[in-house]
């Protein structure tokens, strides 16, 4: 592939970062009551190449077990049903839906504002290339030793229940069809195919300071997951 293919693939993917918050929310069973809606939800962020947060968005995905209708109390900037044509009912702070005909599963994504989102961790990201200061956009379809370093603080602005049960999983892939070496100490190494990933992680309320140095003659990425999961122990 030419350097210039991959680096119009490298902009449109790898200067992403993907950031996904993974949780479980629904009514707490109860003896002798009617049955509820079971909601599974899942938060979905993209970070620009540096860190920053610049999308977010949650996609919720309902049991309805026989209830014809759930309200979703939060403000969000917009509503997408990713199940049939059904129009939500929105009011102020809370969005109503019709489930007479979502069947077993329905699923809707709705948008978040960036600016007030906060995950359990914040996201310093920096590059080198062949042991120099770099920038993101430059790394494409490099020659040498590149190196990502992913800095991860606890945010004290997040809600405490996930500050003191989420995991933190960072994962760094690299494309063994272009790269020769990767050198991630303290992570684990997963291979998948073609791709070996480097996967670091941490603990509720703990520090990440994590490096993937990659050896490639032309330089590709597709960017780097973060997963912020429950942890139960």
């Amino acid at each position: 592939m030419k350097p210039g293919r991959i680096k119009r693939i490298y902009e449109k993917t790898a200067a992403m970062l993907a950031a996904i918050l993974v949780f479980q929310t629904g009514a707490a069973p109860v003896w002798g009551a009617e049955p509820q809606v079971t909601v599974d939800e899942t938060v979905y962020g993209n970070l620009d190449a540096y860190g920053g947060l610049t999308e977010i968005s949650v996609v919720k995905a309902l049991t309805p077990n026989g209830v014809l209708s759930f309200t979703d109390r939060g403000e969000y900037t917009g509503l997408v049903n990713m199940s049939n044509h059904t129009e939500p009912e929105e009011g102020e702070g809370q969005v109503t839906w019709d489930l007479t005909d979502a069947g077993n599963r329905f699923y809707y994504q709705g948008m978040l504002d960036a600016s007030s989102a906060q995950l359990p961790w914040t996201f310093d990201v920096s590059y080198k290339l062949n042991g120099r200061p770099a920038k993101a956009e430059d790394l494409a379809g490099a020659d040498g030793l590149v190196e990502i370093h992913v800095k991860a603080e606890p945010n004290e602005n997040a809600d405490p229940y996930y500050q003191n049960n989420m995991i933190l999983a960072v994962m760094i892939p690299a494309d063994m069809e272009n790269c020769y070496s990767v050198d991630a100490p303290g992570s684990q190494t997963q291979s998948v195919g073609g791709q070996t990933c480097a996967v670091f992680t941490a603990l509720p309320g703990e520090t990440g300071d994590f490096t993937a140095r990659i050896g490639s003659e032309c330089y590709e990425s597709t960017g780097v997951l973060i997963l912020m999961i429950p942890g139960t122990m």
